[in-house]
């Protein structure tokens, strides 16, 4: 393992306010990375970064409450960029499939919030 990857790990981990944890899950991913070569190289720096960014969205949508899995479930089910009230309509009209409350929009402005 070269400088400039310690470096690299180090720069991106700041750029997540500066957690050195991350730095060292980047390391030690992109250790695996490496394909039968004695070193770690910056693409497999890059390639641990993509993984972990996979692995941070997984964690996070399933600490998601449902009302809010909902939500992201409806802010993607369509492929066109939709419109406020298109998310409202969106997200009403799968609460009522699965037989749950529909919700106002206040309360669709709050779990916005929320998941921002």
């Amino acid at each position: 393992m070269n400088d400039e990857v310690i470096s690299l790990c180090t720069a991106l981990a700041a750029q997540r306010n500066g957690d050195a944890r991350y730095a060292l899950d980047l390391l030690s991913t992109a250790d695996l990375c490496e394909e039968d070569r004695a070193t770690v190289t910056e693409e497999d720096v890059r390639r641990a970064e993509r993984l972990a960014e996979v692995s941070l969205l997984r964690r996070e949508v399933v600490r998601l409450s449902p009302h809010q899995k909902v939500l992201l479930e409806s802010v993607y089910s369509k492929e066109e960029k939709q419109s406020p009230t298109g998310v409202y309509r969106e997200f009403n009209n799968i609460m009522r499939l699965s037989s749950r409350e529909q919700v106002s929009h206040k309360t669709l402005s709050a779990l916005i919030a929320e998941l921002e």
